[in-house]
């Protein structure tokens, strides 16, 4: 009996550390696929040379828009004012500093203040499905934007502000009754953090396990804000 009791502590022992070998804590997982793409190894699964685009955000104004030179308030402080160039596409805020070297033909380059001003008269158009959604939102364009086309669930769009380590995806939600891959609901944002390699409130999308991967690959390091004096306002 002696013998039988200690041959199953020795079995249960060897089991239970062949578990704790076979599940990687997510650290380990961060670091593993941070190597990978460091070393050049992007066959990170779900990775392919499709999966992960640039997407272009082509800017389209309304003909006849104005064109002369506008002062607006700024957001967290009412008492600043902002000079906005119609013509030329700029404004004074510090924060346009990031944007002032984007394309005018660029959705890019505007500002958060040029983008309200615009959008409120009318005079910004969405060029297409996603940047009906984006316009949604409201606050401001993104400065980068990349499309992913999962396997598991419908594809997502990618953005960054230029303004911190966060990255915003916006994806399709399931409605009642639907599978995740045939994911048709509203489209709602969700948060990742490229520094903390984690969900913004532990909510993730559809597909939110392929996608964990994929997002480690395009963002191996966490991403760097401005500087703070260009993101004030």
């Amino acid at each position: 009996m002696f013998e039988f009791a200690c041959f199953l502590f020795l079995f249960l022992l060897l089991a239970f550390a062949a578990i704790a070998k076979s599940v990687k804590s997510p650290g380990a997982r961060k670091s593993a696929v941070r190597a990978n793409a460091a070393s050049g190894k992007l066959a990170a699964p779900t990775l392919d040379a499709s999966s992960v685009l640039p997407y272009p955000l082509p800017l389209v104004l309304k003909e006849g828009r104005r064109v002369g030179d506008v002062l607006v308030q700024g957001h967290s402080d009412p008492l600043l004012r902002l000079t906005l160039g119609l013509a030329n596409l700029t404004c004074t805020c510090p924060s346009f500093a990031t944007r002032a070297g984007e394309s005018k033909d660029s959705l890019t380059r505007l500002c958060r203040h040029l983008f309200r001003e615009l959008r409120e008269h009318g005079e910004v158009l969405p060029a297409d499905g996603w940047q009906e959604v984006l316009f949604e939102e409201g606050w401001g364009p993104p400065l980068r934007a990349w499309s992913v086309c999962l396997r598991t669930a419908p594809d997502v769009l990618v953005i960054w502000n230029g303004e911190g380590d966060w990255v915003n995806i916006y994806a399709r939600t399931v409605r009642k009754g639907e599978r995740i891959g045939n994911a048709s609901g509203k489209y709602r944002q969700f948060g990742w953090s490229t520094a903390e390699w984690r969900w913004a409130y532990g909510k993730s999308p559809p597909g939110g396990g392929e996608l964990r991967e994929i997002l480690g690959v395009m963002f191996p390091s966490p991403l760097k804000a401005a500087p703070a004096d260009q993101c004030a306002d």
